[in-house]
């Protein structure tokens, strides 16, 4: 979030900050519940979105190329096949 040139300062380093706060946490945000079970969310830290074809030609959303990472860093989790 910190390098999303589409949001104003401050407000870019603060959701910066919370992202990377987000992913440095154990679970990477993601709390157990108040039973003590773990949740059924699972945490995958996505690479980092340099790449100007990532972003939509409204310089705000994402692009094909977006897409294409999210995809890439998913498929192993959901397929099981993560370690």
């Amino acid at each position: 979030m910190h390098r999303f040139a589409a949001l104003p300062q401050p407000l870019r380093g603060v959701m910066g900050l919370h992202a990377r706060a987000l992913d440095a946490a154990p679970g990477g945000g993601s709390a157990s519940r108040p039973d003590g079970a773990l949740p059924r969310v699972t945490h995958v830290p996505l690479p980092p979105m340099t790449d100007p074809s990532q972003v939509a030609s409204d310089g705000f959303h994402h692009g094909p190329g977006a897409y294409v990472v999210w995809a890439e860093a998913l498929a192993p989790h959901v397929l099981g096949r993560h370690r």
